[in-house]
């Protein structure tokens, strides 16, 4: 079933920490696809979404979670909990896939996994290769309206995740 058929909403990216620009919500844009299922065994949680951006999208500002889940999670009082993997494909740049990682930490949002970088692009010889997603610092980890890369129309966010919820 769908995440809107299990009680959530379509899936949707949020901006939900300011990181020095403030926050304002993104826009997929027109015409942007949303897909996902969503299945529940006792009170874990398995689902998987689809995100295309659409024509003219507003990229806001601000950190991305990825709003609209199906079920609501159960609070989490320790630091950040992995949730789920996925990748983002930049298809103006012809580039490697960027793999990130969904995090549930309750210092950001209890409700909005965080999308922090897996892994980041980098040039060496005039080849890109995969390198591991820095601590911190720059380049940042953090998935946000213009890093690692501006989105626009085509542009794709894939995620896959699995959870307790309440």
């Amino acid at each position: 079933m769908s995440w809107a058929d299990a009680g959530g909403t379509a899936p949707s990216l949020s901006a939900i920490y300011d990181l020095g620009g403030g926050i304002t919500q993104p826009s997929l844009g027109t015409g942007a696809t949303r897909d996902s299922s969503f299945t529940r065994i006792g009170s874990e949680c398995f689902a998987t979404c689809r995100i295309i951006w659409g024509a003219s999208p507003t990229v806001g500002a601000g950190m991305y979670g990825l709003a609209g889940l199906p079920v609501a999670p159960k609070v989490n009082t320790g630091m950040g909990r992995h949730v789920g993997d996925g990748f983002i494909i930049d298809i103006s740049a012809a580039a490697l896939p960027l793999y990130v990682n969904a995090v549930l930490d309750p210092y950001f949002s209890e409700t909005v996994p965080l999308l922090w970088l897996h892994s980041a692009i980098a040039t060496v010889d005039a080849t890109s290769v995969m390198v591991p997603a820095p601590a911190g610092g720059s380049p940042s980890p953090f998935v946000s309206n213009a890093h690692p890369w501006i989105p626009a129309e085509g542009d794709i966010i894939n995620l896959r995740l699995q959870y307790e919820g309440v």
